[in-house]
């Protein structure tokens, strides 16, 4: 049987000690994309603030395994574009 982890989040309490660094970092699967969660301890002296604010966030691209970005741009070889320069 396989676990779904669609609509579900998992958090781990942040070992930050930035005082602005969020309390609580974690992971949320929406639409089978994985987003990256992090919560902030709300101080706010209004008793309708919510306890905590958050984001989510499409994680940054991470190095796979022997270094390598997963997504790398070719960027366009000097001789594809010098002669398309109109001065």
């Amino acid at each position: 049987m396989n676990y779904d982890n669609e609509l579900k989040i998992s958090l781990w309490k942040s070992e930050s000690t930035n005082p602005k660094a969020p309390i609580l970092k974690g992971k949320t699967t929406i639409n089978g994309t994985e987003y990256d969660v992090a919560l902030w301890k709300n101080d706010s002296d209004n008793p309708k603030a919510p306890t905590l604010n958050g984001t989510l966030q499409l994680p940054q691209d991470r190095p796979q395994a022997g270094g390598q970005p997963a997504f790398k741009a070719a960027l366009p070889q000097e001789e594809d574009w010098k002669e398309d320069i109109p001065f």
